[in-house]
């Protein structure tokens, strides 16, 4: 039988273990916010490596998706605190990593290509784990509003996170700032510590192997026709979009704004605040028609938006 856990039925602020998944969730998003503001300042500013920027957002791009769906088997296999916890202190591990290779004045492109591949590699069993352990962990009349709750926290941590790295970097050497990052990690890794799992009657699925796991997933997302056509749109949308702006935003402060750490850090918030504002745009006004054609037409937009950007010297038409 399955073991539901006592805090489960309790009030949602009054669940501990959902209190602590939060404030790992907090953690977690500041933290990655920081490391990849500081490790893409210190690209362009103190290598010098504008133009290899691009491969080390690669380096931390591709483990991350050809890995996510492997993290969602492996989270319906595994405990999700546990998963949650080891790719917390794996990853405090390679921040301390690159302190030492700091200290030894060695933290070159190649060192920073294989921290960003093992880095997005952990990444992409947390998340799943992380989603997968709040419907554990929440009584079922609360989930909607947890859910909700730890998708505000994750753009809320996306917007503050950068401004507060570009803080640090103000005061601190990048070692400092990376070793900060790290000791939040590990302070995530306690809030794991405390939780309490509750145990799941693992169903006959969850005995099936990886690949048969992967293969069923994959048929699921293709044949209902509305999932495949989103993919389908979403998929060139990814890439056209997410790369650009990851790239060419920080290119663009140091050449054409010739702005400092603080300056990335508004341009990083602004787009967050703005995906924090259309989510509750949509939350207070739900589309109920022809939404295809909508999210066509905004990806269209947005588009129009990112080559109207390279127009402007002011920053804050920038962050508009």
């Amino acid at each position: 039988m399955p073991y539901a856990s006592p805090s489960a039925h309790a009030p949602l602020f009054a669940n501990r273990n959902f209190l602590l998944l939060w404030l790992t969730s907090i953690i977690c998003n500041a933290a990655l916010a920081i490391a990849m503001m500081a490790e893409t300042w210190y690209v362009i500013t103190v290598l010098g490596a504008k133009e290899q920027l691009g491969w080390v957002m690669l380096a931390a791009s591709v483990p991350r998706l050809a890995l996510m769906a492997i993290g969602g088997v492996v989270a319906d296999k595994q405990s999700r605190r546990r998963i949650i916890l080891y790719s917390l202190l794996a990853r405090s591990g390679l921040l301390l990593g690159l302190v030492a290779l700091l200290q030894g004045g060695v933290l070159v492109i190649g060192a920073l290509l294989a921290f960003a591949a093992l880095y997005g590699a952990m990444d992409a069993f947390f998340w799943p784990a992380r989603d997968s352990l709040a419907p554990s962990i929440v009584a079922h009349a609360d989930l909607s509003r947890a859910n909700a709750i730890m998708l505000s926290t994750n753009q809320v941590g996306m917007v503050l996170g950068p401004v507060l790295g570009a803080a640090l970097l103000a005061f601190m050497s990048y070692g400092q700032v990376f070793a900060i990052t790290a000791g939040l990690l590990v302070l995530g890794a306690l809030c794991m510590v405390l939780m309490k799992e509750p145990l799941i009657q693992r169903t006959q699925a969850a005995a099936r192997s990886l690949w048969t796991e992967l293969q069923t997933g994959a048929q699921y997302a293709v044949r209902p026709p509305v999932l495949a056509a989103i993919m389908l749109i979403y998929t060139p949308a990814n890439l056209l979009f997410v790369g650009p702006l990851g790239l060419c935003v920080p290119v663009f402060v140091s050449d054409t704004l010739h702005g400092q750490a603080s300056t990335l850090a508004w341009l990083q918030s602004s787009f967050a605040a703005g995906m924090v504002l259309g989510g509750i745009v949509l939350s207070i006004w739900p589309p109920r028609r022809r939404r295809l054609l909508m999210i066509t037409g905004m990806i269209t937009l947005e588009g129009l938006l990112l080559a109207l950007l390279p127009t402007t010297s002011q920053v804050w038409s920038a962050c508009a």
